[in-house]
Formats: structure tokens, C-alpha cells, sequence
């Protein structure tokens, strides 16, 4: 029970939730002028509701991908998240994130068929963010706000409405990304910080041969 709690935490529900809202969000904004907020058969719900589940899953596999690579700074910074904590094994999280990602993968067959291009392209963008993109500056802010702004354009397409949608789409991409280059700029500001951070988390796991990495 302790670690079901544990990969609850780790899955980010918070934003999970939010993702879910986007994508039904998506669809709302999708219906005809004047059409009240209603879908017109469980057909369409069920459409809709497995896109708002599979983008959900796909963010969470990205959250715990992301939480297993940042463990050694998380363990300094945020000892209380459930991999610093030992309270689930790297390995675990591994294995959460390719299940949410399987299981995302399946709704696909459920929802609209843009889930065939939607999912696994940000399924790919997760992979390339935790591995390198979110060190990148401006390319990991794009993929950031290009997977957001796809939620709201996953969810229009379920009632093939997506020239309605695709304008806010837009908008809500081009706000993300000068949101993110603003915060890498703050990150870039504080890189000094994060590479002692990332040093004295090296000495905590044994490494005493450590090195302070990056520029000043």
C-alpha cells in the first residue's frame, strides 16, 4: 500500500489532472457555436475521456523518467520526493514509466486517430527532455510547450473540430514559450547553484572523486 502511495506521488496527480482538464478542455472549445458544453453520444465521450487518460499517462511516465534521471540532485534538493527518499527503487520508476506509456499507447486505440501522432510523438519529446533537452535552454522549453499546446489540439480532434481549437492552441504555445525562455534565463542565472547542488549529491552517494562540472 506504502508504494502504491509512492508512484501516486511520484505521477504528479496535480498535473496529471491538469493535463486531463487540457485535453477536455480541448474538446469543449471543439463544439459547434451555440452547441451547448455536451457531447452527443457516450461514443464521443469515451473518445474524449481516453485522450484525456492517455496524454495523463504519457505525462506521468515523463514525471517519474524525469524524477529517476535528476535522483543525484534530487537527493540534496528534494529529499522528500519518493525516490530520494528510498522509498522506490530507480528501477521502479523505470518500470512505472514504461507501464503509464504501454497503457497510454492502448487508449490510443480508443481515442481519436490523431493519437496515432500525438501520443507517441509525446511520448518521443519526454524521452529527448529528460535525457537532454531540459539542459538544452530554448529547444527543451519548445518541446514544453509544444506537448501542452497539443493536449488542447488532442481533445478538438476527438469531435473534429480542430480549426476551432487551433487558434488558442497557438496562442497558448507561443504565452508557454516565452514563459520557459524567461525561466531559462533564471535557470542559466542559477547554474552555479545547481552544479554544486549536483556536486555534493555525488559526495552524498560516495563519490568522493567528484568534479565540479559546467561554467562559471
Amino acid at each position: 500500500m506504502r508504494k502504491l502511495l509512492s508512484l501516486f506521488r511520484l505521477s504528479r496527480p496535480t498535473n496529471m489532472l491538469l493535463v486531463f482538464v487540457a485535453v477536455v478542455f480541448g474538446a469543449v472549445l471543439a463544439l459547434p457555436p451555440g452547441a451547448p458544453p455536451v457531447f452527443g453520444s457516450w461514443r464521443e465521450l469515451g473518445r474524449i475521456l481516453a485522450a484525456a487518460a492517455a496524454l495523463s499517462l504519457v505525462a506521468a511516465g515523463g514525471y517519474a523518467l524525469n524524477d529517476r534521471m535528476d535522483l543525484a540532485i534530487d537527493r540534496v534538493n528534494r529529499p522528500r520526493r519518493p525516490l530520494p527518499a528510498g522509498e522506490l527503487s530507480p528501477r521502479v520508476a523505470v518500470i512505472f514509466t514504461v507501464f503509464c506509456w504501454c497503457v497510454a499507447g492502448g487508449l490510443t486505440l480508443i481515442g481519436p486517430p490523431s493519437g496515432y501522432f500525438i501520443v507517441p510523438f509525446c511520448i518521443l519529446s519526454s524521452i529527448a527532455y529528460a535525457l537532454r533537452l531540459k539542459h538544452a535552454g530554448l529547444a527543451g522549453n519548445l518541446a514544453v510547450a509544444l506537448m501542452t499546446s497539443l493536449a488542447l489540439a488532442y481533445g478538438a480532434t476527438a469531435l473534429e473540430g480542430l480549426s476551432r481549437v487551433l487558434p488558442l492552441a497557438s496562442l497558448a504555445f507561443l504565452v508557454l514559450v516565452v514563459v520557459l525562455i524567461l525561466l531559462a534565463i533564471r535557470y542559466m542565472l542559477n547554474r552555479p547553484v545547481r552544479s554544486l547542488v549536483a556536486f555534493a549529491g555525488q559526495v552524498a552517494d560516495g563519490n568522493l572523486d567528484a568534479a565540479i562540472r559546467g561554467r562559471f
